[in-house]
């Protein structure tokens, strides 16, 4: 299936984006102290928006990937007929 394979490329694109820009914003920028704060060569306001719109797209794209796979949730809980 095409679709599902670039779902989960996407996906998994974006964690790796959220995840690395969460890692920066939490470890290596300081919090804003007035003027320009340009570390890691963007703002921390930008970093900060990297990180929210790529943890937004992840999500949306959980939600497709969790879709186009409905059917193993309905039979995961469907009753056998043995």
């Amino acid at each position: 299936m095409k679709v599902n394979k670039w779902v989960n490329i996407l996906s998994f694109f974006f964690f790796v984006v959220s995840l690395k820009s969460g890692i920066i914003l939490w470890l290596f920028l300081k919090p804003y102290q007035g003027g320009r704060n340009n570390d890691f060569l963007l703002s921390k306001g930008l970093w900060s928006d990297i990180h929210l719109y790529s943890s937004l797209i992840f999500v949306f794209l959980v939600i497709i990937h969790l879709f186009l796979h409905k059917h193993w949730f309905i039979n995961l809980f469907k009753k056998k007929n043995d």
